[in-house]
């Protein structure tokens, strides 16, 4: 067997004795290794360290971080951790496909945004990103020829708009929470009561938009087919009964800009106060109103841009908060002598 060194100032092989003075040659950390295994072992720890020390610094790290908003659209539960912490109103929108909802709820971002609405001033919003990812597309700097708006995606549930007001006279907050839904939804809500159970933006809404194309309203031969859509939508959620009773039921008549281009303001205005009356029938016990805006309108010569928005956002505000009275439980009603039973000491 042949003796070796892997440290160059041994001679081991020649005196039989460690230079580092081992009795027990196999304790010697160089007898019989080479250079390169002496490589490798080093590498080998010098790794194990390393990873051990990236750990611990990234379970550190992760211990240390802080939660930031993603700026986007809110979940359900997101909402509702919020609508706990501040004074909050929940509009619901709701219509049909391409009628507006999305256009609507921007309009109101942008239109703050240029200054102060009645008493009330823009106080800062935790959906930032996602109101300028949706006011974009109308802006010039997206180099689009027409301002349009991207249609929201089905997903089987309702997201929701955050935008904080400041009272300026009273100097006090509130904060409105507005839905953002798939047009599909709402349409596949009309063909079954039942998928009216699923819309709980409606159910605690404060404030309850049911919007209609003013476009169509006008029209005499799509005029019909648009005011039962409407009508039979108002049907199918007092049919399920998820309106909460205190809820306010706005009409909102949108693109009215094209009434205005096809001369026909006084004939749309009576069509919608029609389908209002038929809503108030409906609802005998909600409070009503209709309003006629314009949010994005094709000819801002011919119909300025907002039109209508600020009274729509006033009466919104206007709405009193709802109120949780907390119920207690019901009392078992049996007459079976066994539940009127009670345990003694």
């Amino acid at each position: 067997m042949s003796v070796s060194c892997s440290n160059p100032e041994c001679k081991i092989a020649e005196t039989g004795k460690c230079i580092e003075g081992f009795d027990i040659l196999d304790e010697c950390p160089t007898y019989n290794k080479e250079d390169e295994e002496l490589w490798f072992d080093a590498d080998d720890e010098q790794g194990e360290q390393g990873e051990q020390g990236e750990q611990g610094i990234a379970s550190s790290i992760k211990s240390d971080l802080i939660q930031l908003p993603t700026g986007m659209t809110l979940s359900d539960t997101e909402t509702d951790c919020l609508l706990k912490k501040y004074s909050s109103k929940v509009v619901a929108c709701i219509g049909p496909s391409n009628i507006g909802k999305t256009t609507l709820i921007a309009s109101f971002y942008e239109l703050l945004n240029l200054g102060p609405i009645g008493c009330y001033q823009f106080g800062g919003s935790k959906t930032l990103f996602a109101f300028e990812e949706v006011c974009h597309h109308a802006r010039a700097i997206s180099k689009n020829s027409v301002a349009k708006t991207p249609r929201t995606i089905r997903k089987d549930t309702a997201l929701f708009f955050h935008i904080a007001l400041h009272n300026i006279p009273n100097n006090r907050r509130i904060d409105l929470f507005l839905s953002e839904r798939a047009g599909e939804e709402y349409e596949a809500a009309m063909d079954h009561t039942d998928n009216c159970l699923n819309l709980f933006e409606v159910k605690r809404s404060d404030v309850l938009m049911i919007l209609i194309n003013g476009e169509a309203i006008s029209d005499n031969v799509r005029r019909h087919a648009e005011s039962t859509r409407v009508i039979n939508l108002a049907r199918a959620l007092q049919e399920s009964r998820v309106i909460y009773p205190t809820t306010k039921i706005l009409l909102v008549t949108t693109r009215y800009d094209l009434v205005v281009k096809l001369e026909a303001c006084e004939k749309v205005k009576e069509r919608c106060e029609s389908i209002l009356s038929r809503i108030n029938s409906i609802f005998p016990n909600h409070q009503t109103n209709l309003h006629m805006i314009a949010a994005r309108p094709e000819d801002a010569e011919l119909t300025k841009v907002g039109l209508g928005i600020s009274e729509l956002l006033e009466e919104i505000l206007e709405v009193p908060q709802r109120k949780y009275v907390p119920q207690r439980p019901k009392e078992c009603q049996s007459t079976r002598i066994l539940h009127k039973l009670r345990a003694e000491s």
